[in-house]
């Protein structure tokens, strides 16, 4: 692949897992308001196609780590963590005063809510930004930075000693996921353990071993970063797999009465994120390969790609903040389905045009809001 080709590619594929992602966090906060069969089938069907995103996001944000690990060192490094850090931190501290100002009908994705109201308002937005808790999406830039730092120390080992690590990791995955597939089958449900078990696993970089190494280890192979389908049963075995994962979030989502873990965290969604990447690579290099460069699609998702984390801190809260005042303006009450597809949109023309508003900005300032 040609080096604009492949660097369009990378752009468009990152534009489309952040799409993903905001279109997931929109089906997100409807989920409690679900209540009808054909609501039900609708939103698991489409979840199961779109949570192994965020797979997809941790597998190329692990190939990226890999390109550069021979040029990285402890100085890039630390400049490269400090820049998100502090992009974290004023997107953080923006998205805390905006809670405390807009009031409760906003409050649905503030983790933080009726925590700590005892204690001074320093401690509380300290407690916010240093637990990466002010928004459902910022615990990522914890598990970033920490990958970061866990990569690093691979920069120099050989590759033949990089798939003994893969291998490792990936077995020990394997067992935590079937550990907690057999949990959420045969315990007693309790929606208060299973939010308690989501707090332990959502945020912790272990849960991500395979995607972040498994790219990493094909990028440091010099690898294409997705392999190429070959066998003729390929489609098939993901067509199973992606069956039983619905029946699987179905029955699961039905039996806790919640949807924490659901989307990401058992033996089968892990098997259906490892197949449909590259069912999302055939995707990507179809549209490539069959619009222009200049079609409104490939802007869109090459934009989004190109500066993802912009999408990645603006989307949530604030497209829930102007759902919400769109619904005090029109005083209509939508029901889930029609509630998705607005908050989607909005996620994404809002995160679009965010980042065109801050193309505009100086320099300095730009740099600063992206983490560069």
């Amino acid at each position: 692949m040609e080096k604009t080709n492949k660097m369009l590619y990378f752009d468009v594929m990152k534009g489309f897992l952040i799409s993903a992602v905001i279109i997931g966090h929109s089906f997100l906060i409807v989920a409690s308001h679900i209540t009808t069969v054909a609501d039900k089938m609708f939103f698991v069907l489409l979840c199961k196609l779109l949570s192994p995103c965020v797979f997809c996001f941790f597998y190329f944000f692990g190939y990226g780590q890999g390109l550069k690990r021979r040029r990285n060192n402890s100085k890039r490094l630390m400049k490269r963590v400090s820049s998100i850090f502090i992009s974290y931190l004023i997107w953080a501290s923006f998205a805390w005063l905006s809670f405390q100002l807009l009031g409760v009908d906003y409050n649905l994705i503030n983790n933080t809510k009726g925590i700590g109201l005892d204690k001074p308002y320093t401690l509380r937005y300290l407690r916010v930004l240093f637990t990466f808790s002010g928004s459902w999406q910022y615990y990522f830039v914890f598990i970033f930075i920490v990958s970061m730092f866990f990569l690093y120390f691979f920069k120099n080992f050989s590759v033949r000693l990089l798939k003994v690590y893969l291998i490792l990791f990936s077995s020990l995955q394997v067992l935590f996921f079937l550990f907690i597939t057999l949990y959420l089958w045969q315990a007693t449900s309790n929606p208060d353990n299973l939010r308690r078990l989501g707090g332990f696993i959502y945020a912790n970089p272990f849960v991500w071993s395979i995607p972040l190494f498994w790219g990493y280890y094909r990028a440091a192979a010099k690898k294409e970063a997705v392999e190429k389908v070959k066998s003729k049963w390929f489609y098939l075995l993901l067509g199973a797999v992606y069956c039983f994962a619905v029946i699987e979030i179905y029955v699961l989502s039905e039996k806790w009465n919640g949807y924490y873990l659901l989307d990401q965290f058992t033996l089968i969604t892990l098997l259906n994120s490892i197949l449909l990447i590259r069912l999302y690579d055939s995707f990507v290099r179809r549209l490539i390969k069959h619009l222009r460069k200049d079609s409104p699609l490939l802007i869109f998702t090459g934009r989004m790609g190109r500066y993802s984390i912009i999408p990645y801190f603006v989307h949530l809260p604030y497209q829930w903040f102007l759902f919400v005042l769109l619904t005090q303006l029109t005083h209509v009450d939508f029901s889930p389905i029609p509630a998705f597809l607005i908050i989607s949109s909005i996620g994404l023309f809002l995160s679009y045009y965010a980042i065109k508003l801050i193309e505009l900005l100086p320099v300095k300032i730009k740099r600063l809001l992206m983490g560069i």
